[in-house]
């Protein structure tokens, strides 16, 4: 393999954001996945550009049937991590946003990622990040 340090240093960063993650957003995303994390952002960024955002352009950006865009954005108002206006009838053309709560989560995550992947990772300490 070509350059294994850095492919080890990258995978070893990745594992770190992913235990960051779980350990911000707990079980539900433990359970239900990085789709979670695709959403979360997904809203973040539209939020960031001012754009107007429903379920059906969600299931859309990330490419996730609406059926099961529509029962992850259940499980995501249900954490109180995101709210829909309930202006229509249907769950998939409300507005998506997050909520307070969501914000200081997914900001969380970003800060404690950038900060962990800032520092050099000794690849040969490896055994550190497998516990």
């Amino acid at each position: 393999m070509k350059d294994t340090e850095h492919t080890k240093s990258a995978l070893l960063n990745i594992r770190k954001m992913e235990k960051i993650k779980v350990s911000v957003l707990g079980q539900c995303y433990s359970t239900l996945g990085n789709v979670i994390w695709q959403i979360l952002c997904e809203i973040y960024l539209r939020t960031i550009e001012d754009v107007d955002f429903s379920g059906r352009d969600l299931a859309q950006s990330i490419l996730v049937s609406e059926t099961l865009t529509k029962r992850f954005i259940a499980v995501l108002q249900a954490e109180g991590l995101i709210i829909s206006s309930g202006a229509t009838l249907s769950a998939l053309d409300d507005h998506l946003s997050l909520t307070e709560l969501g914000v200081s989560k997914v900001s969380q995550i970003i800060e404690e990622s950038a900060s962990e992947t800032s520092h050099a990772t000794d690849t040969r300490q490896a055994s550190v990040f497998f516990a």
